[in-house]
Formats: C-alpha cells, sequence, structure tokens
C-alpha cells in the first residue's frame, strides 16, 4: 500500500503467544491464563516502522457476579478445558472480592467434592463477616469469582491477601503476581500496615498483653486472633478467648459480646482455615498507646491448656467511607 502523505498504511499485532494479526482494531482470545506481552508495530506509505508495546493479563472467568444472594450461595461453574486436568487431582478455591461488604471474606466449601463426569458441580459459598454482623445479609453484596488450580488459597477483601498451601513452580503466577499488586495498590492509597505475632497460651499465662502506638489521624484498628486447631491437640481444652482493647484513656472494648467461640469448630460450614478467631475493631482510634489483651480459659473455668496463636494488628488512616455503626472495614 502506499500513501503521498505518509500516514500509518500497516498494522501488526503480535498477542506473545505465537498468533499474530493485522489490523487497526484486532481481537484475540488466549488459550491459557497468564500475563502476556503484546506488541504492535505500524508502518507508513514510506516504509518507516515504530513499535510499542504493553503487558495484558488473561484470565478465565467462571462466574461475573452473585448478587443479593442468601447465605450460602451456591453458584453453578462450569471449567475451562485448560483446568481439566488439574481438577481431577487438585483442588480449586475460588474467591475474587469485587465490591458490597468492604469486610466480608469469601469462602468455598467443599472445594475437593466440586468436579463431577461434566466438569460441573455446584459450588457453596459462604459470606463470613469478621467484624460485628456475623450472619446479617447485606444488599447488593457482589463477587466476582476465579478460577484458582492448586492447594493455594487466595483471600481478596479490597484490602489485603493472604496466601496458604503451596503450589507448583509456575502454577498460579498470574494469579498471585495480580493478587499482590492489588494489596500493594489497596496498602498504599488506604495508608494499612499490618502486623503479626506468634505465641502461647498456656495454663501459666492465660492471658497476653500486646502494646501498640496509635499515630494521629489513625481511621481503624483492628485486632483478630487466629489459631489451628488441626495443629495443636489442647485447643480442644480451650473453650473461652476474648480479646480486649484498652485505650490510652483506660476505656475497655471488649470482643467477647461479638459471637459465641467454640475452638473445635470451623467459624462457618467450609471454612478453609480451620482457625478460630475472635476480632474487634476500633473507629478513630486516638493517638497513644492502646494495649491488646487475649485472654482465653479452658473447661469449667480451668487455665487453658497450652495452645498456639498468631495475633494480627491492622491500622488505617484515610477517611471513614464504608463504616457502619462506628466499624470499619480492616
Amino acid at each position: 500500500a502506499s500513501n503521498s502523505t505518509g500516514a500509518i498504511v500497516s498494522y501488526k499485532w503480535d498477542f506473545g503467544d505465537g498468533n499474530t494479526d493485522s489490523g487497526i482494531s484486532v481481537e484475540h482470545v488466549y488459550d491459557e491464563p497468564g500475563y502476556y506481552t503484546v506488541n504492535l508495530t505500524v508502518a507508513d506509505s514510506a516504509s518507516r516502522k515504530s513499535s510499542d508495546s504493553i503487558e495484558v493479563s488473561a484470565f478465565a472467568p467462571l462466574e461475573n457476579a452473585v448478587a443479593d444472594w442468601t447465605d450460602p450461595a451456591a453458584i453453578g461453574m462450569t471449567y475451562p478445558d485448560a483446568v481439566k486436568a488439574d481438577l481431577l487431582t487438585r483442588p480449586v478455591f475460588i474467591f475474587f472480592w469485587h465490591e458490597g461488604c468492604p469486610w466480608c471474606t469469601v469462602q468455598e466449601a467443599e472445594a475437593n467434592e466440586l468436579v463431577d463426569a461434566q466438569y460441573m458441580g455446584k459450588v457453596s459459598i459462604f459470606k463470613i463477616n469478621t467484624h460485628t454482623d456475623l450472619g446479617r445479609l447485606w444488599a447488593k453484596d457482589y463477587f466476582h469469582l476465579m478460577y484458582v488450580p492448586t492447594n493455594i488459597v487466595i483471600r481478596q477483601d479490597n484490602n489485603f491477601v493472604s496466601l496458604i498451601g503451596a503450589a507448583k513452580p509456575g502454577d498460579l503466577e498470574p494469579y498471585l503476581d495480580d493478587a499482590l499488586k492489588f494489596k500493594e495498590d489497596n496498602a498504599k492509597a488506604l495508608n494499612i500496615t499490618e502486623t503479626s505475632q506468634d505465641g502461647v497460651i498456656s495454663p501459666a499465662s492465660p492471658a497476653v498483653q500486646v502494646p501498640i502506638d496509635i499515630k494521629d489521624g489513625t481511621a481503624v484498628l483492628t485486632a483478630y486472633v487466629l489459631w489451628d486447631k488441626a495443629q495443636d491437640a489442647g485447643i480442644a481444652a480451650l473453650n473461652s478467648l476474648n480479646i480486649v482493647i484498652t485505650a490510652p484513656d483506660g476505656t475497655n472494648y471488649d470482643a467477647a459480646v461479638m459471637m459465641p467461640f467454640d475452638p473445635t469448630k470451623a467459624e462457618a460450614p467450609g471454612n478453609l482455615k480451620p482457625d478460630p478467631y475472635r476480632t474487634i475493631s476500633i473507629a478513630n482510634p486516638s493517638a497513644g498507646t492502646w494495649k491488646i489483651d487475649i485472654v482465653a480459659s479452658g473447661a469449667g473455668g480451668a487455665a487453658p491448656a497450652a495452645t498456639m496463636f498468631t495475633l494480627h494488628i491492622l491500622t488505617r488512616g484515610g477517611d471513614m467511607k464504608g463504616c457502619h455503626d462506628g466499624v470499619c472495614p480492616p
């Protein structure tokens, strides 16, 4: 082709997966999920060329959204051909936060029992609120779901991501990279900090106290404690747990009123992590040194057996958008 004005007359696309195309506007579908570098080379009527590239992400969505659901909700899913082999041998954990209740966690139940001969099944998904309204159904809670063919779980609740388990090298790099980038971007935008520490509650020390310095402008202070009953047989003797946060002026905030506690059971059916927990969130904590106490007792009021735990502390700056009745997202 030729053009006396030197205008672009040729558009050549390389999609990074071995496929190419030409034209000013093209469409391409990737066979495998992942990150790809797309390159465009243009040429004018004088055969002068210029190229540019961009990285794109290609994922395999299973379900666009779930809206106004009851708890639990059963979702039918069709698995892409590319992951059928994985589905036969490994669980598929599926959840991806989109919008709605900003402090809810989405859990998939019975992940190992989803696949039938047609590679379709019903997934029971439970909305687990780790703050003050366990069991309350919020209108217009939307969840976009992505398949994750591994025993890694990506927990993404609009603020932070925790990765659990292990995967074969290269299995899920695009998913993990994307989730970690999501975490990094949101942590910067919302001024989120998260710390954790391990400890042991034993008959000799049934209470643990952790100080934390809160700066001016902190919007939310959240503390929650987790421990894995599968790794500690002694936890069966623990039947009462509480988190108490004490403000610099001596005011106590008590988590015990939030929910009953049974350390031998997950908080909801199908909970992928076998961690009982207590949690509490404080809106607009004043500057100064706060104290977080973990208090436990055993059956009949006896001191608890030695039990390992992990205490997580999150703080968030910024505005109070998303807060409800004084309780805010982490």
